[in-house]
């Protein structure tokens, strides 16, 4: 995740989940929702879990190792898009 433009990764320990900042104009929600759109990649807004949460997603990393490669790519393609 350190190699996406504009997303702050979070070390996380001993989970499947990570809560990254990013630093773009949109809100978390509008983004979860232009991510889903053009990547068919799914996040969490931040705002789920709070107003803090704002411009944060999370992101698991349950499934296969194909699943997760490709959903990152989908990612890094978004932000280098949207930087």
């Amino acid at each position: 995740m350190a190699e996406i433009p504009s997303l702050e990764p979070t070390e996380v320990e001993g989970s499947f989940y990570s809560f990254p900042s990013y630093k773009m104009r949109m809100k978390s929600r509008e983004l979860s929702l232009a991510l889903l759109r053009e990547q068919k990649v799914a996040v969490l807004p931040g705002t789920a879990f709070g107003p803090s949460g704002e411009n944060h997603v999370r992101i698991c990393f349950a499934g296969t190792e194909e699943n997760i490669d490709k959903a990152m790519d989908g990612v890094k393609l978004f932000f280098s898009k949207h930087a």
